[in-house]
């Protein structure tokens, strides 16, 4: 039997673990965020995203998101922009 220690499949099973709940952030999806708006579009069949905010450094910052997306049976995509993003 293998010790923790060098039985890789811990490190593996981290690793994945860590991709679930801190997933990549990609230029074709909206960050993860709070306080955002949400509604659905029946006309195009999608849902449409705005807004947010998210924290940074532990709270003691956060980044205001202005960004549009929208979101159908292709994925999402990026709809524009609606004011300026800000930092507090």
């Amino acid at each position: 039997m293998q010790s923790i220690k060098t039985d890789t499949r811990w490190q593996e099973l981290m690793q994945k673990l860590d991709l679930i709940l801190n997933p990549p952030i990609a230029d074709h999806s909206p960050q993860r965020r709070a306080h955002h708006e949400m509604v659905y579009d029946d006309g195009n069949k999608s849902i449409i995203l705005s807004g947010g905010s998210t924290p940074l450094n532990g709270g003691q910052s956060f980044k205001f998101f202005n960004d549009i997306w929208r979101y159908n049976q292709a994925g999402w995509s990026r709809a524009g922009t609606a004011g300026e993003e800000h930092l507090t």
